[in-house]
């Protein structure tokens, strides 16, 4: 018998197989991977708002009074931040509020797949977001 060189059918089906689980295993890891650096970006977005929130309070005794970031753009925008920051999802999961006669805030945002405890001690001021949320405040 005359023996062709190749592979079988088998071994075809077996090798695409395992091909497809690895394909799958990797897109998967992708996935929590763009999710992980768009929660960066969040809180990177924060520590901005942070910087930008403490030169106003420099400048004018007091924070922003509003208890949303509607008023943001226009309180730090251009002259404390070049621009807004906006969520990568454009979700609009930032959260601002002040406190009392607006001494202190409160920054806030909702994390898609980090530990907020990743990211550094988490305020305890209340805000309007729940679930996995990072906290900020200058208390």
């Amino acid at each position: 018998m005359k023996r062709s060189r190749g592979f079988t059918l088998i071994e075809l089906i077996v090798v695409i197989g395992i091909i497809g689980l690895l394909t799958a295993i990797v897109i998967a890891n992708l996935g929590t991977a763009r999710a992980k650096g768009r929660d960066s970006k969040r809180a990177s977005d924060i520590k901005q708002l942070q910087l930008a929130l403490e030169n106003y309070f420099t400048n004018n005794q007091t924070y922003p009074v509003c208890n949303d970031t509607s008023c943001l753009p226009g309180a730090l925008a251009p002259t404390y931040l070049p621009s807004m920051p906006t969520d990568p999802t454009n979700s609009g999961n930032y959260v601002y509020g002040y406190i009392g006669n607006a001494s202190t805030y409160c920054l806030g945002i909702t994390l898609e797949v980090l530990n907020p405890n990743t990211l550094g001690t988490s305020a305890s001021c209340s805000t309007n977001i729940s679930g996995n949320s990072f906290k900020v405040s200058n208390q």
